[in-house]
Order: C-alpha cells, then structure tokens, then sequence
C-alpha cells in the first residue's frame, strides 16, 4: 500500500484542530465559571451597598429631630458640616 503524504497531512490538521477545540472549550468553561462567581458577589455587592445607603438616608431624616448624631454623620460624610451643601446625594433606583 502507497503513503499517501495529503492523508498524513489532513489527520495530523485534525489532531491539532481537536487539541485546539479542547484547550479553547476548557478556557471557555472555567471563563463562565468565574464569570456566575463574580455575578453573584456583584449582586450581593449590590445588595449590601442599597441596604447601607437607604441606612444612611434614615440616619440623615432622623438627625433633622436630634441633632446629636450629627457629628457621627459628618464624620463619615454622610452629611455635610454646616454651611456647606448636602454631603449625601440621592441614588438613581
């Protein structure tokens, strides 16, 4: 039987092409793996950055009645010291 070089040539396109399809599907698979990790943490990120904002906005509506706490907001710029503009910007929803 005859070696025939074109036969040799397109198995060995093949292997290599089959190698490259895993390596590619491996890369692919452990990309959206990190990628749903990092969409749950930006969801949980999300959710604990609403819950501190809308406690901000609550410490601001009740030092308008006692001004005690004050200090606590201006010190973490949540308010503005007075004179100055408001220290916490309403958030888009």
């Amino acid at each position: 039987m005859k070696k025939n070089p074109i036969a040799a040539l397109l198995v060995t396109l093949l292997f290599i092409s089959a190698v490259f399809t895993a390596l590619l599907a491996t890369r692919y698979f452990f990309t959206v793996r990190s990628l749903k990790r990092m969409q749950s943490q930006v969801t949980s990120v999300q959710q604990s950055r609403s819950v501190i904002h809308k406690l901000a906005l609550e410490a601001v509506e009740y030092g308008k009645t006692d001004s005690s706490i004050d200090p606590i907001l201006i010190k973490f710029e949540i308010k503005g010291k007075a004179g100055s503009g408001p220290g916490l910007a309403p958030s888009k929803p």
